[in-house]
């Protein structure tokens, strides 16, 4: 098993983002043509209200994004770029990112806490952002194999999953990358806990029936990415996306 960090940088349904015309601007005579970003938003913190994601000022989508879900692959000018995060109730944060030209970044937004000045109080709820560059190719894997990777966007210091076979410990806030084995064109999801499970020679570990956290269809040779969150019920749930496909799957284990 293959794994490498992804996380560029941290700050404090299908969807579409509503971006202001003429951004992508056609090049002019003798001019080199700028190759675009390209930008998707995935928003973490499941049934909590809504959150917004304003680019440079100008508000992606003014309707919201819901929990648990995650927008299209959008391009978008290269460049140094203001993002800001709104989130209804937890707040809001803005970072700078820059945006290379023909550079995929996801952006994530997750619950966390934070201190408050007053003393004797509990730390306070709010929201947080994760960049993720998801540019990365790689050398070709061999029939029967795909790359996943796996972000840790719970309130949970680790959290341990089986992806196709393989236990992945990640901690809160990182990614790794695994090489996971196809089964019938799927690769199952799985939350474990690896104190009390153990993953048997064939590869499957736990109750034969549980409900796995997602079913990647891995049949196209594109990376899968699974962003774990927490949910309304204590459980875990997933945003998946890869490319320009978008899936949400739940599930209330712990």
């Amino acid at each position: 098993m293959k794994t490498r960090t992804l996380i560029s940088s941290v700050g404090a349904g299908l969807c579409c983002f509503l971006l202001p015309g003429g951004v992508l601007r056609g090049k002019e005579d003798g001019e080199k043509e700028a190759k675009p970003a390209s930008i998707l938003f995935a928003n973490a913190v499941a049934d909590e209200g809504l959150a917004f994601l304003v680019l440079d000022g100008v508000d992606a989508n003014p309707a919201g994004f819901a929990g648990g879900v995650a927008t299209g692959w959008v391009q978008f000018p290269a460049g140094d770029r203001k993002i800001e995060v709104e989130h209804q109730p937890l707040g809001k944060v803005t970072v700078k990112e820059e945006l290379k030209e023909g550079s995929r970044q996801a952006i994530i937004a997750y619950k966390t806490l934070e201190d408050q000045s007053e003393k004797g109080r509990p730390p306070r709820p709010t929201i947080g952002v994760l960049t993720l560059d998801c540019g990365q190719e790689g050398e070709a894997l061999e029939r029967g194999k795909r790359r996943v990777v796996v972000v840790n966007a719970t309130m949970r210091d680790e959290v341990t999953v089986e992806i196709g076979g393989e236990l992945v410990a990640l901690k809160r806030l990182k990614a790794k990358e695994v090489t996971a084995v196809m089964g019938g064109g799927f690769v199952l999801v799985r939350l474990r806990d690896e104190k009390k499970e153990e993953v048997s020679s064939g590869g499957v570990s736990g109750e034969a029936d549980e409900e796995p956290l997602a079913t990647l269809n891995v049949e196209e040779p594109v990376v899968s990415y699974v962003v774990l969150h927490d949910t309304k019920e204590g459980g875990v749930g997933v945003v998946l996306f890869a490319g320009l496909s978008v899936e949400k799957r739940v599930s209330t284990a712990e």
